[in-house]
């Protein structure tokens, strides 16, 4: 196991072990479902509400290029576009949490501010990409900017990125050159992987075995991500008891719905990107040496873009300390803004609207070509 310990040894092949142990993690992976499954019970009020028929991703697009199961998605303006934005989200959930519901939209929110608004979608991963780490992300973005530009007739781009969509957005302007890069802004992004908050104090310890986790196709299946969020902050059974009561309610249901399919929906994590979160989670290479990306060494010193740093005071997934220590790293241009709200509610709760998707507005028109 001296390759989950150390960050230079080299990376197994995450769909290797062959037919035989695919198998055994299949089998494994059936009753740790079984588990899981038995610990949402509380979601079966979301069943009987019917929120997993709730209409997501309403604003208007069109996919216009594909890598994989990765997709860049083009909104249709509603007046004459100025700056280019492409929205990078994670790499566990699915994007609707970015254009949850009319009125509760950040991509809703750029569009009507008048940008040409681009969505990087990751899919579910096939297991042919289960060795897709943080590098290959990091190289798709890449070439979903030089698609966005051409599309737009443009030279320049700001980069929107959200949780672990963040991070990647932060490994390749630090490892690539970046000079149509005009901003970075990073909502909730992990950066000092050493807090002990979250999930670090699991991950980061010795008797943690990532291998384990992993199934017949080399990624970790949906339902274990889903449950080990929950697991930070069990709310379940309050939330289905309160959705209950409020059934009726369609100013309730209006957002409940669509939040609640996001948050059953989640999806796999490729075996190669879980194995190089759990080195930063060990090592905090990215504060420290640096990590390599495409051969090249991503060090945060060397990000010259203007970035953005937005911060949820009561992120529950992501620190808001790990965040935070971005704006320690000299040699950089790191503005910080702060936000009494948490992980999801950033992006998606009623205060989002007046507070940080503005925010993102006037970062985005103060670093204008």
């Amino acid at each position: 196991m001296d390759w989950l310990l150390t960050p230079t040894a080299p990376r197994p092949d995450a769909s290797a072990p062959g037919a035989l142990g695919r198998r055994w993690r299949n089998y494994r992976w059936f009753w740790f479902r079984m588990g899981l499954n038995a610990l949402a019970w509380p979601h079966v009020v979301d069943v009987a509400l019917g929120t997993g028929k709730a209409e997501v991703a309403r604003t208007p697009g069109d996919v216009v290029w594909r890598r994989g199961t990765a997709t860049l998605t083009r909104y249709r303006p509603r007046s004459k576009a100025s700056e280019v934005v492409v929205v990078v989200h994670s790499l566990v959930s699915r994007p609707w949490i970015l254009d949850l519901a009319p009125g509760a939209s950040l991509v809703e929110s750029l569009v009507d501010q008048g940008f040409d608004v681009f969505l990087l979608d990751w899919g579910d991963p096939a297991r042919s990409e289960a060795m897709l780490g943080l590098s290959d992300y990091s190289n798709i973005l890449m070439h979903a900017e030089e698609e966005a530009l051409a599309r737009a007739h443009a030279s320049r781009v700001h980069l929107i990125g959200y949780c672990l969509g963040g991070l990647i957005c932060l490994l390749r302007t630090a490892a690539r050159s970046h000079e149509h890069i005009a901003s970075v802004a990073l909502l909730a992004t992990p950066v000092d992987f050493s807090i002990h908050a979250g999930l670090q104090p699991l991950v980061a310890n010795r008797f943690f075995k990532p291998a384990y986790f992993l199934d017949g196709s080399g990624c970790i299946p949906a339902e274990g991500l889903r449950e080990s969020f929950h697991f930070l902050r069990p709310r379940a059974l309050r939330t289905a008891v309160g959705a209950w009561r409020r059934r009726h309610d369609p100013a309730f249901r209006h957002m409940y719905d669509p939040l609640a399919r996001w948050v059953w929906e989640h999806r796999p994590l490729t075996g190669a990107a879980y194995l190089d979160l759990v080195r930063l989670f060990r090592t905090n290479a990215l504060l420290n040496e640096g990590m390599t990306i495409s051969g090249e060494i991503a060090r945060l010193r060397d990000v010259r873009a203007p970035v953005l740093t937005l911060i949820a005071e009561h992120d529950h997934i992501v620190p808001s300390a790990s965040s935070r220590a971005l704006s320690r790293v000299s040699g950089i241009s790191v503005e910080v803004a702060e936000f009494d709200t948490g992980h999801v509610s950033m992006i998606s709760g009623g205060a989002a609207r007046s507070t940080v998707w503005p925010t993102i507005a006037e970062w985005v028109r103060a670093h204008a070509s």
